[in-house]
């Protein structure tokens, strides 16, 4: 790892937007450089990987970035200081029954499919409703919005997927008072993410990579 690297990315994004380093297959010890770099908010898709880590790194901050289980729900708010990947309105329910059980408020960003690709997970306009129309989830504290760009090589597709997402998210914020990450942009697209409003980046390959 070229920490160097790393403080340019971080400097190139602005102090605006919050660098989340996921570190999805990364050793113990590159985490640990980053660590004692100042670096404290770090991204998880699996979440046996995300306790282990989080047990050597305790006072960092985790973020679950990956597909949701029902069955590893529990274990997820129990360990997670934010859930970016709430696609299904039964697993927001879920999340505020596992939090309730451990008297947590459980901050979380609803996932969007904003270029309906089969392959992606996300949200409907009907579950948007619900849950705006929704009083009963206590325990949940929704912070904002999770969208991951297009699988494209085409850079104005790319662009007009962000442009949308910030359009809702901005729309939405007038339903959640508590809406303010509007999380997008990976290795692959995160200056363009910023470029268009992004609050925070999900970066990976590229932090490792020399």
């Amino acid at each position: 790892m070229n920490i160097n690297k790393v403080n340019e990315i971080r400097n190139s994004i602005g102090d605006n937007t919050t660098l989340v380093a996921v570190t999805k297959n990364q050793s113990i010890e590159d985490v640990q450089v980053l660590y004692d770099n100042g670096y404290r908010q770090f991204g998880e898709n699996k979440l046996q990987e995300l306790v282990k880590k989080k047990q050597i790194f305790p006072d960092a901050t985790w973020h679950f970035i990956g597909r949701i289980q029902s069955n590893k729900l529990k274990a997820i708010v129990a360990n997670s200081a934010l859930i970016h990947s709430v696609s299904e309105y039964r697993y927001l329910q879920k999340i505020n029954s596992e939090a309730q059980k451990i008297d947590k408020v459980q901050d979380v960003l609803l996932q969007l499919n904003i270029a309906n690709e089969p392959t992606k997970k996300g949200l409907t306009q009907g579950d948007l409703d619900a849950i705006i129309n929704e009083d009963s989830f206590s325990n949940v504290n929704i912070r904002g919005i999770m969208v991951m760009g297009d699988h494209v090589d085409d850079e104005a597709t790319i662009i007009n997927t962000f442009r949308v997402a910030k359009e809702t998210f901005e729309t939405l914020k007038s339903d959640f008072d508590s809406f303010d990450t509007l999380s997008m942009g990976m290795s692959s697209d995160y200056m363009l993410a910023v470029q268009n409003g992004s609050t925070m980046v999900r970066l990976g390959t590229i932090l490792f990579t020399d």
